[in-house]
């Protein structure tokens, strides 16, 4: 799971691989078509449509998320930061599938 996570967590600091994204994004929404590349031919647009809508809709809470957030305000205040960081792992890990079908990156 670390592996997995560095390499989403890569993926979205990397500044080309954020263009990439931020581009096919535009294109996909009706961006201004002169500063935005298209998109690589080997990206899969449905997948992508279906990534942007994950993360415009933030995505559903499933029962691990809701757990976490339940347990939130019972733990010390050193220990609920921890808790931010696992909800935003399991929302990424939540991507990893689709990030793959849409060639984006090989996990």
């Amino acid at each position: 799971m670390d592996e997995l996570s560095e390499k989403l967590s890569s993926l979205l600091s990397d500044p080309s691989g954020m263009e990439k994204i931020k581009a096919m994004a535009q294109s996909l929404m009706g961006g201004e078509e002169q500063t935005a590349p298209e998109p690589a031919p080997d990206i899969d647009p449905v997948a992508l449509t279906r990534i942007l809508g994950m993360l415009k809709s933030g995505g559903g809470d499933d029962h691990r998320i809701r757990l976490l957030k339940a347990l939130k305000p019972n733990l010390s205040p050193e220990r609920q930061p921890r808790v931010d960081k696992a909800i935003k792992i399991l929302k990424l890990l939540e991507l990893a599938p689709l990030l793959k079908e849409a060639g984006i990156t090989e996990l």
